[in-house]
């Protein structure tokens, strides 16, 4: 282990821990990189996390506007699949014209709107 803390420090070119006694200590330098290396791990976890997330136990919500026609004719099957797949998510769906469906997307109220 220490010929690998000698490496890294090495390679960043700081020393990150220096001899206090019997033992050791973290120089600033290495104080810095320990708690940026916490923030990049806890990243490192929550980035895992979503790409393994369970479909089933998923609960985020998600709003989708859209107009009547589309709704009628096109995402019935569509939108039965992802609620399948999803059943515990939050889906709504929201019928708006082309003006309510940029203001809200704008804004932030919804997810996705499918305009045709």
């Amino acid at each position: 282990m220490s010929q690998q803390i000698q490496r890294l420090s090495a390679e960043l070119g700081v020393p990150l821990f220096f001899k206090a006694g019997r033992g050791i200590a973290l120089t600033p330098e290495g104080s810095q990189f320990a708690e940026r290396s916490r923030v990049l791990l806890k990243d490192v976890d929550d980035l895992r996390r979503c790409f393994t997330l369970d479909a089933s136990s998923d609960r985020t919500p998600f709003h989708l506007a859209t107009g009547a026609t589309t709704l009628i004719h096109g995402l019935g099957k569509p939108l039965r699949a992802l609620r399948r797949k999803y059943p515990k998510a939050a889906i709504r769906v929201t019928v708006a014209n082309t003006e309510e469906m940029v203001e809200g997307l704008l804004s932030r109220r919804f997810d996705l709107a499918i305009v045709s």
